[in-house]
């Protein structure tokens, strides 16, 4: 039996259910449940027929019923606080008020039967004439429906025989190619020469550059200048194209061919500003294709240029919605005839797109996990592609994608052969650190493992709420004062966390996860989610106690809005663009989404006025206002501008030391940073 309701299909046979054609991991009894309430949709069902059918009658608690239903929901609704499925009945239990449509293998024969039983119901008794021409009709009739049978059957295993089954992703083993004690990534496996070129940081305050890894082993390098490399790939035998940034601050990116040979660079042409770029080279056509955008606040576009003619294209207008990230990767057909292309979508999904390259067009659309990071055509009609979960199989003939079996730690692929891949596998530990202003003696906070940051400390106690994540978990956790870490259990997925902040009272906590908006009651530890007129936010923080100042998209432009707690009332702060931004005295201190800086204005006035210059807008967040000061963080130094004096000077000097992302207390006796503890990558290889 295969039920279907709107973008969701399960199937009793396979024991699966797809969603917007993703296959969703379902627990078994959560399953039986969903089937139950499938075969009784729009009929209410008291908790004690569930428990008499679901659970067979097991000693089992009302409590245990609602908290399976809580999971299913969290599985089939949008929305867990406003769900469309599966209704709360008051006093009786669930409605499952779904239009689901069933399909099985006796649908078709009783379409063929009811008809001929109705006719033996309906007619009188035939003479013996026409009992003849019944019976000559008759065996008309089922010679004819056998012949149209066999030759459906003769066309059916013709075109069988045609169909392109993808036959299993599975990995028997994964070995290291490299085993440096720095940063070796972005592998690219070059099939003509066997060389690997990869890209690497002999320690983390170097420009990656690149060195070729030959078939011999050997590691030999092939640049060593003052640009930051974010791609290599083969042009020829004897050059390669590279993406590249002019420094670390104004991040103006560029495209050249290098001379393996003489080391003799060439500039191809600009590919915008602040991008991590990867580059896709078409050898049919000479072309190169990369992703483009002139400035850190426009998503990304793909662009190609004709290595022949120069010209540019633009091959894709993203849809600019929630923080406008565009495309985020994309891939070469083998044939080189077709673009796969991953498009950054608000909601819990992003696009996969595939685009032809002779029609200029996208000729199919199929919804992906988020945040896929990488992808490679593995087979004419399937690629493999990494998120942060690890490794994806994309089926583009099933329209589906599956996760592959021991997948943690998988960035960027290159393809090596049919039968096996490169991937890049980082190891990165951040820790936070207590540095005291006055002695600068550091104090280690946390010992966890993964990236332990974005901070914020209590005003009225030395409680610290941090965001921890590792490739299997992400956790927001608070460290008490006694030392003792607990976690907070937000209740989903934490794909992305931008912000998180006390109120004044220490009594909540608002968090901005996943583009929306959250408070943790911290007597309860309750999460909970604000809903208001505004689906995608950015960044939140404390007015007070109950008012919120928040940064989202409207109309195309992103602004800081106040919000009323009580009253869900917003109102706009900024008319001229703003990103992050806290208040003090009357006063908003904010940055932008495309000018360096951080402004400020009273909150009743319109004049705005550039308080601090040359603060890149990738710091957005790193700054703060606490008791008439800045702080923020600039050329590797900590400093602090008084409000008042309007007199600055340094806290802190970490321009040699790995430190991140600095936090005053409420007192400006100490500070808490992220303190880098390693970050290594490496090459390895996959075999299947």
């Amino acid at each position: 039996m295969i039920y279907y309701f709107d973008n969701i299909k399960v199937n009793t046979e396979e024991v699966t259910l797809i969603k917007e054609g993703l296959l969703i991991d379902i627990e078994p009894k959560l399953f039986t449940l969903l089937i139950f309430f499938c075969e009784n949709s729009h009929r209410a069902l008291s908790r004690d027929e569930l428990i008499n059918t679901v659970w067979e009658g097991r000693v089992v608690s009302e409590a245990a019923v609602n908290r399976a239903v809580g999971q299913l929901r969290k599985i089939i609704e949008q929305d867990t606080a406003k769900p469309v499925y599966l209704k709360t009945v008051s006093k009786v239990g669930y409605q499952f008020i779904a239009e689901v449509e069933k399909i099985t293998s006796e649908t078709t024969e009783d379409m063929v039967t009811k008809p001929s039983e109705t006719q033996s119901v309906t007619t009188t008794e035939p003479s013996n004439n026409s009992r003849k021409k019944i019976v000559k009709y008759r065996f008309t009739f089922i010679i004819s429906f056998l012949f149209l049978v066999s030759l459906s059957i003769v066309y059916i295993f013709s075109k069988s025989s045609h169909i392109e089954y993808l036959p299993p992703v599975e990995i028997t083993q994964k070995n290291p190619i490299t085993t440096t004690n720095n940063s070796t990534f972005n592998p690219y496996f070059d099939p003509l020469t066997h060389d690997t070129f990869v890209l690497y940081k002999p320690n983390p305050q170097s420009f990656a550059q690149i060195k070729k890894l030959n078939s011999q082993g050997q590691s030999l390098p092939v640049t060593d200048d003052s640009y930051y490399y974010t791609d290599v790939i083969p042009h020829d035998d004897t050059n390669l194209l590279a993406a590249r940034l002019n420094n670390l601050n104004e991040r103006k990116c560029e495209i050249v061919l290098i001379n393996i040979a003489t080391q003799l660079i060439k500039k191809i042409t600009d590919c915008g500003q602040s991008i991590i770029n990867n580059l896709v080279f078409n050898s049919n056509t000479n072309t190169v294709y990369y992703r483009y955008r002139s400035k850190v606040s426009h998503p990304y576009s793909i662009y190609s240029i004709s290595l022949s003619s120069l010209r540019i294209q633009q091959l894709t207008i993203p849809n600019a919605t929630s923080n406008g990230l565009g495309y985020t990767a994309f891939e070469l057909s083998p044939d080189k005839q077709q673009i796969a292309m991953i498009e950054y979508k608000s909601e819990d999904t992003d696009q996969l797109q595939l685009y032809d390259l002779n029609t200029q067009e996208v000729i199919q659309h199929q919804n992906v996990p988020k945040d896929i990071r990488s992808i490679i055509w593995w087979r004419s009609k399937q690629l493999l592609a990494s998120n942060s979960e690890g490794l994806l199989n994309i089926d583009l003939l099933q329209q589906l994608t599956t996760k592959v079996k021991s997948t943690i730690g998988f960035g960027r692929l290159s393809k090596k052969s049919d039968h096996a891949l490169l991937f890049e596998k980082s190891d990165t530990q951040t820790n936070l650190v207590k540095i005291e202003l006055t002695h600068f003696n550091q104090t280690q906070l946390t010992n966890l493992i993964g990236v332990n940051g974005k901070s914020a400390m209590a005003n009225t106690s030395e409680r610290i709420i941090f965001f921890s994540q590792t490739p299997l978990t992400s956790k927001v956790l608070i460290r008490l004062e006694s030392g003792e870490i607990i976690e907070t259990h937000f209740p989903q997925k934490i794909r992305h966390l931008t912000t998180l902040e006390w109120s004044k009272d220490d009594s909540k906590v608002v968090a901005s996860i996943n583009d929306k908006i959250y408070l943790l009651n911290i007597n309860s530890m309750q999460w909970n989610r604000v809903y208001f007129d505004f689906n995608n936010v950015h960044y939140v923080s404390f007015i007070g106690n109950q008012h919120l100042l928040f940064s989202a998209e409207k109309n195309g432009n992103w602004n800081i809005w106040s919000l009323n707690l009580t009253t869900k009332e917003t109102a706009i702060m900024t008319k001229t663009e703003g990103y992050s931004g806290q208040v003090e005295n009357g006063y908003l201190f904010y940055t932008k989404f495309s000018s360096k800086g951080i402004f400020y204005k009273e909150i009743a006035a319109e004049n705005e006025f550039l308080l601090v210059k040359d603060i890149p807008v990738t710091d957005w967040n790193n700054w703060q206002v606490n008791s008439n000061n800045l702080t923020y963080q600039q050329d590797g130094k900590l400093k602090q501008y008084n409000l008042n004096s309007k007199e600055t000077s340094i806290l802190y000097d970490f321009s040699e030391k790995p430190l991140q992302y600095c936090r005053t207390d409420t007192h400006f006796k100490a500070i808490i940073c992220e303190l880098k503890e390693r970050s290594v990558s490496n090459i390895w290889q996959a075999d299947f």
